[in-house]
């Protein structure tokens, strides 16, 4: 379950609306886990959480955290625990400005993302 706080600015240039959680309580299916490594256990559902998404419901194109149960994904994708591309991503969402439009967001998203990732 995801608590959100709802700010609204007024602008001609974004939505004027922004979501941020105040918490987070998150429930694990225990016939699901059973079995997978403590890490990957912390750093999927962190990934989630911090990420905000639901993007995450599919196979993505690197390997990821987010894979780990991902049906019909390449195991080469799946990790066991937060990946370079992961990282990556988080530190993107976290640069940019929640309050900017989401077209010029997931720009700058990948902007970062590929900043961060050529860094390794």
């Amino acid at each position: 379950m995801l608590f959100r706080s709802v700010s609204a600015r007024g602008s001609l240039f974004g939505p004027g609306f922004r979501g941020e959680f105040a918490a987070v309580t998150i429930v694990a299916d225990a016939g699901k886990i059973a079995g997978v490594a403590l890490g990957a256990l912390s750093d999927y559902p962190a990934i989630l959480a911090l990420a905000q998404t639901k993007s995450f419901e599919g196979c993505q194109n690197l390997p990821s955290i987010a894979n780990l149960w991902a049906a019909d994904c390449d195991p080469l994708r799946k990790v066991s625990a937060l990946s370079t591309s992961d990282m990556a991503y988080l530190r993107a969402i976290y640069q940019i400005p929640p309050d900017m439009p989401r077209n010029i967001q997931e720009d700058s998203i990948a902007k970062w993302m590929k900043k961060n990732l050529e860094r390794k």
